[in-house]
């Protein structure tokens, strides 16, 4: 992550980190130079604190990380991002697992 956002000034998530690095190994190995497109799965700041750590090594908990990433590099995040961590959390049940499909059912049924 870091390395592509150094050499190319482009942020990429975890997964197409994950794709570069396996296409800049099979390069490596087999002196392939056939031009090649990564396709990115995700915005950056849907990882960011992972991204935000693989680019300066700081560590913030997720909504902090949105806020120094978009700082650090000067990529935009996603208008929906910068309302998301103010936004009121609208489901708070929590069960253990052998509840959850009775609470499903219970919940469709008050749903109609």
């Amino acid at each position: 992550i870091r390395k592509t956002f150094e050499e190319e000034q482009y942020l990429i998530d975890t997964h197409t980190a994950a794709a570069a690095h396996v296409y800049e190994v099979y390069r490596q190995q087999t002196k392939d130079t056939t031009p090649t497109v990564i396709l990115s799965t995700a915005s950056a700041y849907k990882f960011a604190d992972n991204v935000l750590h693989a680019v300066t090594r700081e560590t913030k908990d997720s909504f902090e990380a949105i806020e120094a990433l978009e700082k650090v590099t000067n990529v935009p995040m996603h208008p929906a991002l910068k309302s998301i961590a103010k936004a009121e959390l609208l489901h708070t049940q929590v069960c253990d697992i052998e509840e959850i499909i009775p609470l499903i059912k219970k919940l469709l049924r008050e749903s109609r």
